[in-house]
């Protein structure tokens, strides 16, 4: 089989629609053991419960666990999406995250993070000796929703969409020796998270402004590569990033695997040995 690679974006909980295409890849074309995973920010809890064997929890998480006000309240200003409550409360105690499987996994899993100081992507990964746990923190610590930093080897992390775009993403995935890509871009932008990431790009430094203005340039990326499909949402999706409400975000599950069965033929021909 081809040296296949499931490649991840940010999103907030626009999320659920990779979770949607995860889903359909597992249970339509039995696409369990990739050769690599690569994620970024909201996409990188359900690659680490995917990467784990954990399937049923995925639909559970999304399904049942993040439509709380615990997790997202626009009202609570200093903690708009608690990552905190995912982690330590979803991921380590009522959906079991199994850290063990993901770190003795034959798939590679590789997490983005943005080095706040330094402004520098990194990439922390299963076979590291590194907290799991604590780089997903990391990865999904989006700037003022979040409102935090992480902590990891001496160092700090946020956001790590903010240091690999999609494209660096496909682009690690190659180097890494993917032969083939599936990414997937659920990216839900809005005018206000601009304006707050250039707000907040404001009080850091030179090196992380830097960092965001190349953020935005690579956003413009444009696939020209046969052995790269990347699958995007057929309509507008009506979840916002902080949208945890049940039934927008059950839909938006419903959209992504449906985007995968209309591209059944593509998909079985990019696998094809």
């Amino acid at each position: 089989m081809k040296k296949v690679a499931i490649v991840g974006y940010e999103g907030g909980v626009s999320c659920a629609y990779f979770v949607g295409v995860i889903l359909a890849l597992v249970e339509k074309f039995n696409l369990t053991h990739p050769y690599l995973v690569i994620g970024s920010s909201g996409s990188t809890g359900t690659l680490a419960y995917y990467v784990a064997g954990q399937y049923e929890s995925i639909r559970n998480i999304w399904e049942n666990l993040i439509p709380s006000k615990k997790f997202v309240s626009i009202w609570r200003l200093n903690k708009i999406m608690d990552i905190d409550y995912l982690i330590d409360d979803i991921f380590k105690k009522q959906d079991v995250l199994d850290i063990n499987k993901i770190k003795s996994s034959s798939i590679k899993f590789l997490i983005s993070t943005t080095n706040i100081e330094t402004g520098q992507l990194e990439y922390f990964g299963n076979q590291d000796d590194v907290d799991i746990f604590e780089v997903l923190r990391a990865s999904n610590a989006a700037p003022f929703i979040y409102n935090r930093s992480v902590k990891i080897n001496n160092n700090r992390y946020v956001d790590g969409a903010l240091g690999a775009s999609l494209h660096a993403n496909i682009e690690k995935a190659k180097k890494e020796g993917a032969e083939v890509v599936i990414a997937v871009d659920n990216s839900n932008k809005s005018f206000i998270v601009d304006i707050i990431l250039r707000v907040y790009s404001l009080f850091r430094n030179k090196s992380f402004r830097q960092r965001l203005k190349s953020y935005y340039k690579e956003m413009r990326y444009q696939n020209n590569d046969e052995n790269v499909l990347i699958i995007k949402p057929s309509i507008k999706l009506s979840i916002s990033i902080v949208d945890n409400n049940r039934d927008d975000i059950i839909k938006t599950i419903q959209i992504g695997y449906n985007d995968v069965l209309n591209k059944t033929t593509l998909i079985q021909k990019l696998l094809s040995n």
